[in-house]
């Protein structure tokens, strides 16, 4: 199985893991560059230097360009920022330093990522053993042997300490398993992303496209 180790913010990072209910949470990117991973690969969470630890982990649970004020409204302060204005001070002083481009329309990417558990600094993981430092976004990794699983396996158990009854962690016996990719969860943050991309963010009775005005709900068949 095969999972992906993201370059995290260490901010991002401090914001959500002081915010327990933030199970459902935006891995936004400075650019929108879109990021190609099957839905429910393991989503694991790397500090940025001086750190260098994995520092929790979710379930990537699929990928949106947004406008940077939808990203704020639908996700809050589970983008890791405290208000509009902090993201877009933050996004600035990224690109400024990564030599990136502002998207004209403001849009940014959007990593959609589910059931996330954060861990406390002294619980944090050692990142793997060949990790390139010259690595600054990410990197793909197979979960089932080396230090991959040895990494996957240590994520787990951190979890499984925190809430025995995260989905993300199996029975007691199946914990140390074979890796197996699992369908996350969609909270409704998440869920209203995925229903306005399914339908090319346009009203599916009137057709409108007016971002502002949008919005997504469950449809409850009526039985008379």
């Amino acid at each position: 199985m095969k999972g992906y180790v993201a370059v995290t913010d260490s901010g991002w990072y401090e914001h959500l893991r002081a915010r327990p209910d933030s199970r459902d949470v935006n891995f936004w990117r400075p650019s929108a560059r879109t990021l190609r991973l099957e839905v429910g690969t393991p989503f694991l969470f790397k500090l940025k230097a001086p750190h260098h630890a994995i520092g929790g982990f979710g379930y990537f649970a699929g990928f949106s360009v947004l406008p940077d004020w939808l990203a704020w409204e639908t996700f809050e302060e589970a983008n890791g920022v405290d208000s509009l204005a902090a993201l877009r001070s933050r996004l600035s002083r990224i690109r400024k330093g990564a030599g990136i481009e502002r998207d004209p329309a403001g849009r940014i990417g959007c990593c959609l990522i589910a059931e996330t558990v954060f861990f406390e600094p002294e619980r944090w993981i050692a990142t793997p053993s060949d990790w390139k430092r010259n690595i600054v976004v990410g990197a793909s990794y197979d979960l089932s042997s080396g230090e991959g699983a040895r990494m996957w396996t240590e994520c787990l158990a951190q979890a499984a300490d925190r809430a025995p009854d995260t989905r993300a962690v199996h029975e007691q016996e199946e914990r140390y398993g074979k890796p197996t990719t699992v369908v996350p969860r969609l909270g409704q943050r998440i869920f209203r992303i995925t229903v306005l991309d399914a339908y090319d963010r346009a009203c599916a009775v009137t057709q409108e496209h007016s971002l502002p005005v949008l919005d997504a709900a469950h449809i409850v068949p009526y039985a008379s």
